[in-house]
């Protein structure tokens, strides 16, 4: 986290961290194999989906703290 952010900004990214953190556990294992169970995979799926959102909403967040936005 950067120490250019606003307040605004730490406070969404602090909310992102939680929601990461949440999500981390319900990543799927390192030896998961899409194909094998479809209803799975669709879990996983949006864990991923939901995970990505959250990474790329962080990110922006820094790189707009680190621009001095």
């Amino acid at each position: 986290m950067s120490k250019h952010m606003t307040l605004k900004q730490r406070r969404r990214h602090r909310e992102l961290v939680a929601e990461f953190d949440r999500l981390k556990p319900k990543l799927p294992p390192i030896d998961f194999e899409l194909g094998k169970d479809s209803e799975q995979d669709e879990q996983y799926r949006e864990v991923i989906e939901a995970f990505n959102i959250v990474v790329e909403e962080m990110h922006a967040i820094e790189e707009a703290a680190s621009r001095g936005h």
